[in-house]
């Protein structure tokens, strides 16, 4: 019998050990669950930051970014009609180039006559001419100034 009470003393012994390290593995993994929930907590709000700066910089730059693609539209508008009036500009210039060439074309024979006579002109003699006409000219201004 004494064989009987030592198997139950020993049977009571192991049952308890398990209970003991289960409790204790129990209690390890509460402590580690425990632990990895504070670093969840610590990721979810992390995150939840992340999210708040990245709502408020799409607030701040999606406008922004909105006003500079439509400042760029505008100039890329006003350049287009600027290359339009350019382009007009260019033809008018090539066109009153045309018409100049046509008129000195057109004129270049009558341009040389007129040279050829101001060249043929004898500016020594008209000089001459002249000096002549205000010698007889100056006695008779000095009379007709005695009359006034």
């Amino acid at each position: 019998m004494e064989e009987n009470t030592n198997n139950v003393d020993n049977s009571s012994n192991m049952s308890t050990k398990p209970v003991d390290e289960s409790s204790k593995v129990l209690d390890e993994l509460k402590k580690i669950q425990r632990f990895q929930l504070i670093l969840q907590g610590i990721s979810t709000c992390g995150i939840l930051g992340l999210f708040i700066a990245a709502v408020i910089s799409l607030n701040t730059v999606v406008p922004k970014a909105f006003e500079t693609l439509s400042h760029i539209d505008s100039v890329v508008t006003q350049a287009d009609q600027t290359l339009d009036d350019v382009n007009v500009m260019v033809s008018e210039m090539t066109e009153a180039s045309k018409n100049l060439n046509k008129l000195m074309d057109d004129n270049a024979q009558d341009i040389t006559d007129a040279v050829d006579k101001m060249a043929a002109i004898d500016f020594e003699g008209l000089n001459k001419a002249i000096d002549d006409l205000k010698n007889a000219v100056g006695p008779l201004a000095t009379f007709f100034s005695r009359f006034r």
